[in-house]
């Protein structure tokens, strides 16, 4: 079996052949179903068209990950304002376009209106940072009071507006 992104000679008729194996990987969730099944029959496509035209054999098998995170509105609207009154205004930064996070919280989003939030980890004084799941990445202890408190403000926030 190759792995991701990997590649290996194959044999045929006891002769070293120039077939490769590669295996693709594509996310396709959207949380529109009918959109996801167009796609997936897009990408099974143009996988076929590659390996048709480099005389491959295709082997189409598509893994179901996690669903989309799918923010609800209303509680994307709410945290805004949360975030703004606990942190302030320069503080709160809005993702402007779609992420394509894969995350188990998507199952509670569509059970719940929620919406999922990023507290940010990266050191305000570091130009860069190492990437999350990088073997190099060192927790930035300071992201746990700013997590607490924005928890905490949701609630409270919450439960004084009788939601």
């Amino acid at each position: 079996q190759p792995q991701r992104g990997s590649r290996r000679r194959g044999q045929r008729d006891g002769r070293r052949s120039r077939r490769s194996s590669w295996c693709l990987s594509e996310q396709v969730g959207s949380g529109d179903d009918d959109l996801d099944q167009c796609r997936r029959r897009e990408a099974k496509r143009r996988c076929q068209g590659i390996a048709d035209a480099n005389d491959c054999d295709l082997r189409f098998e598509l893994i179901e990950g996690y669903p989309p995170v799918i923010n609800d509105p209303a509680m994307a609207e709410y945290l805004g304002k949360v975030a703004r009154q606990t942190l302030g205004n320069d503080r709160f930064i809005p993702v402007t376009r779609p992420s394509m996070i894969g995350e188990d919280f998507a199952y509670y989003l569509q059970a719940v209106p929620g919406c999922f939030f990023l507290v940010g980890v990266e050191p305000p004084d570091k130009a860069s940072y190492p990437p999350l799941h990088s073997d190099r990445y060192d927790f930035t202890d300071g992201a746990l009071g700013v997590g607490m408190r924005m928890f905490l403000e949701l609630v409270l926030n919450f439960q004084r507006q009788g939601q």
